[in-house]
């Protein structure tokens, strides 16, 4: 089975990401805020990591950065609102694999994550 590090600080949205992706068969790991995230993604060797980018004490392109100085193969999937094409840009030159927009289709989030192993 396979552990997903989940980094989101809206606490339904945690919920919702944790519930599918156990379904799918998926072992989370959840974080409420980026620093709990980084340091977790240091406790936990997770497979895989989803991360929001705006959140408190850290933010998702500190944890992506992060995981790419420890291990440059673990993969990094955004989940996120910011439609911000120089932010996105900016979480896909720090390291992410993969992004995709909130709301999001809880199928969707399950496919693309697959698609990264």
């Amino acid at each position: 089975m396979k552990k997903i590090l989940v980094a989101d600080d809206q606490p339904m949205i945690l919920t919702a990401i944790t519930r599918h992706l156990s379904k799918a068969g998926f072992e989370v790991i959840k974080a409420e805020n980026g620093l709990r995230a980084i340091n977790k993604f240091d406790d936990e060797a997770p497979d895989a990591v989803v991360t929001d980018l705006l959140m408190p004490q850290a933010s998702g392109i500190d944890v992506i950065t992060h995981v790419r100085t420890k291990n440059q193969t673990t993969p990094i999937l955004v989940l996120s609102t910011i439609g911000n094409d120089s932010v996105i840009v900016e979480a896909f030159r720090s390291g992410a694999d993969d992004y995709v927009r909130k709301p999001f289709v809880p199928k969707d989030l399950v496919a693309r994550l697959q698609n990264l192993f």
